[in-house]
């Protein structure tokens, strides 16, 4: 079953996102990915923690989303080329 959460319930867990950088002396942006009604991925701004231009807030929600979407295996070998 989905969620019925209005525009403002996701608005206020991207505003918590960017009181979150706020707290770490960041530009205080945030942003929330939604998909059936689930977060499936959000983020605050990074820039200065990380000391990476593209840190963005919408660039580390698409980057969980992602790995959301596509979970990566924590376990994999490599096989010699024959």
């Amino acid at each position: 079953m989905i969620p019925n959460h209005d525009d403002e319930y996701w608005m206020n867990i991207a505003f918590r996102e960017a009181e979150v950088a706020l707290r770490r002396k960041e530009v205080p942006i945030g942003a929330v990915i939604v998909k059936n009604g689930n977060v499936i991925g959000k983020g605050s701004n990074q820039i200065e923690m990380l000391q990476d231009p593209t840190a963005h807030a919408e660039i580390i929600a698409i980057t969980a989303a992602g790995l959301y979407a596509c979970p990566v295996s924590p376990s994999f070998q490599l096989q010699p080329h024959r």
